[in-house]
């Protein structure tokens, strides 16, 4: 006789449901087989069968109702993590975290990223409960060879379940203060073809299916894709920032070169007009055509001066200049720079003073580019100071490099100002933009110093002069 199926005997079961009420009011003592079931129980066996799948319907019922009740909170937690739009980066990885671990039913959880190219970790987010029972001294850096088998999804490019941990021949010991694992899951998390990331879980009280996998992959994708969405949002309104900063420095530019370029070319054209004159006159006035013959030229040498800072920054900015790197004495430099600039700083009642010129061997550089940076450098100081001293100054640095300083004792920078002053079209004061020019020339000499291997700074302090400093290599003996 061959044994029923469960199925047989629940619908059995369901049969005799319905005559045990009859034999619990009394009606009938037996029930003669083939009638109204298949087979004779025996009241008490009957009684005890009905319980038991009472039971099991229950318990299949509270498993279903428990996982309905996960369901639609996942359901929640993904509309409310999509919906996470002003959140910080943080708030949103917390709650695709906690999010995980509660969902599948774990006590514990962790994110990692992961450098793909340096194959390394670093710890972002631990879980709550991970947070408190873990007491030991956490490293927040890890290579992947020494990480142990939660980077497992990492080293297999999966999902990877050890739902027997404790049992687990290769794996590494804890360190003292771990909390206990018994069960784990890690996930990891993928840009393009690139891991960025692994999630894990841990401690569930049954063991991992495929279904804690997909909710832990879901919520990861999902959290990844709002965080590379939310970079590049963030990219393109800084690029637009920038963007629009630039089209109104450019404006700016435009129309203060303007300016400045008319300005000389209206001088040259009265000065000629004078110069005529004053040649036409019977006798002609000489000292009054030299005089004026000086004046137009000063206004030609500043309509050159503004016309070659906007061909060398066009220059810089297309790549089309060339350097001419050459061994140079610095002290011969100096000195050029001295005799160039010293009737300018007179003219103004200025002291210029070069000193430690000769203390540094040799340099690296293009000679006629270093002789534009220190031109640029000197007559700006010269530019905005209104009197006291302009000092030139060098020494060699730790790294074998030259640093060159030119200091002057004039309107000096307030420290808000002083990131603009390397900027392109910008003038970082009120005073600056007053003072004429296109707002290139520091901007024309940090490239330069750039591109010949060097970095260029400055310190200010406003009502008492400004440091300019600049590295140059040192040629090799």
């Amino acid at each position: 006789m061959t044994r029923p199926t469960y199925k047989e005997i629940e619908e059995r079961l369901l049969k005799a449901e319905a005559i045990l009420i009859l034999i619990r009011k009394g009606e009938i003592d037996t029930i003669d087989n083939g009638k109204d079931i298949s087979f004779i129980l025996p009241r008490k066996e009957m009684e005890s069968r009905l319980a038991e799948l009472t039971r099991e319907r229950t318990a299949r019922l509270n498993q279903q109702n428990h996982e309905h009740i996960l369901n639609e909170e996942r359901l929640r937690n993904l509309l409310h993590l999509s919906l996470m739009k002003t959140e910080s980066k943080q708030e949103i990885l917390d709650f695709a975290l906690e999010s995980i671990v509660r969902l599948t039913e774990s006590k514990l959880g962790y994110l990692y990223f992961f450098n793909e190219d340096k194959r390394r970790f670093s710890r972002f987010l631990w879980s709550t409960e991970m947070l408190e029972n873990c007491m030991i001294t956490e490293k927040h850096h890890y290579s992947i060879h020494m990480a142990g088998i939660w980077a497992d999804s990492v080293r297999k490019r999966e999902a990877v379940i050890h739902n027997n941990y404790p049992d687990l021949t290769d794996k590494k010991e804890l360190p003292e203060g771990h909390f206990s694992i018994n069960r784990h899951l890690s996930v990891p998390v993928f840009e393009d073809d690139k891991i960025v990331a692994v999630a894990g879980v841990a401690n569930k009280s049954k063991p991992y299916e495929n279904s804690d996998i997909r909710q832990v992959s879901l919520f990861m994708a999902t959290m990844w894709s709002i965080l590379r969405t939310r970079q590049y949002e963030y990219k393109l309104a800084r690029a637009k920032e920038l963007a629009e900063a630039a089209n109104i420095a450019k404006t700016d530019f435009l129309s203060n070169v303007s300016h400045e370029l008319r300005t000389p070319l209206n001088g040259i054209y009265g000065f000629l007009q004078l110069i005529i004159k004053d040649a036409e006159k019977d006798p002609p006035q000489i000292d009054k055509v030299i005089e004026r013959g000086k004046l137009g030229l000063e206004s030609c040498r500043h309509l050159i001066e503004l016309i070659n800072d906007i061909l060398d920054f066009s220059k810089i900015e297309a790549g089309r200049l060339d350097l001419h790197m050459e061994k140079i004495a610095l002290g011969s430099v100096l000195d050029e720079i001295e005799s160039r600039m010293h009737h300018m700083a007179q003219q103004k009642n200025l002291k210029l003073k070069i000193s430690n010129a000769f203390g540094i061997p040799n340099v690296m550089a293009d000679r006629k580019i270093l002789n534009q940076i220190l031109f640029n450098i000197v007559g700006n100081a010269i530019k905005f100071t209104e009197k006291g001293l302009i000092t030139i100054s060098c020494r060699q640095t730790d790294e074998n490099m030259a640093e060159i300083e030119v200091s002057d004792t004039g309107c000096g920078i307030a420290q808000s100002e002083l990131h603009k002053v390397f900027n392109r079209f910008e003038q970082a004061t009120t005073k600056m933009k007053d003072s004429g020019g296109t707002g290139l020339g520091l901007a024309i000499s940090k490239k330069l110093v750039e591109m010949m291997g060097g970095q260029i700074k400055i310190k200010s302090e406003l009502g008492k002069g400004s440091t300019v400093y600049f590295t140059i290599a040192i040629a090799n003996t």
